[in-house]
């Protein structure tokens, strides 16, 4: 069985270089938290190998040096409470027009999983309407300016 890294990391790095018209030796930069899982001598060799480099965020340092957790993950969990706020208060205003009906809302994993897919889609988008709020998150933590230097 391949690894994630092969399967995912290597062949995204190659496909980006290429799409961006870069060679395939480009140095390429990969940001892993703390976890020892995915600094084995085999994944370090493998990233050596495909001209990948990669830093560690420090522990208790991610909200300030992950460009996603600087930047994505509060308007991400902001946009998906206000899905769900929306989604609950429109069940809610539902059962008071018909006020014989009042019943719990079914907040079972069955109901939510299509509800929370369509709204992880609705997410998308929205970051992709938005790639500011990406960018900023690499600007704050500093490495879009140690790439251009």
């Amino acid at each position: 069985m391949k690894s994630y890294l092969e399967v995912i990391l290597v062949l995204y790095v190659q496909e980006k270089r290429t799409a961006l018209g870069l060679p395939g030796t480009q140095p390429a930069l990969v940001i892993f938290d703390e976890f020892k899982g995915q600094l084995t001598d085999k994944i370090l060799m493998q990233l050596e190998e495909n001209n990948i480099f990669y830093v560690v965020v420090p522990a208790n340092y991610t909200d300030r040096l992950q460009p996603l957790d600087v930047s994505v993950n509060r308007p991400a969990k902001e946009f998906l409470h206000s899905k769900f706020g929306e989604w609950y208060a429109e069940k809610v205003a539902m059962q008071m027009k018909d006020a014989g009906s009042m019943t719990p809302i079914n907040l079972k994993l069955s109901e939510m999983k299509p509800i929370g897919a369509r709204w992880m889609m609705e997410l998308y988008d929205y970051f992709k309407a938005k790639p500011e709020i990406i960018i900023n998150g690499f600007k704050a933590a500093g490495i879009l300016n140690i790439l251009k230097s």
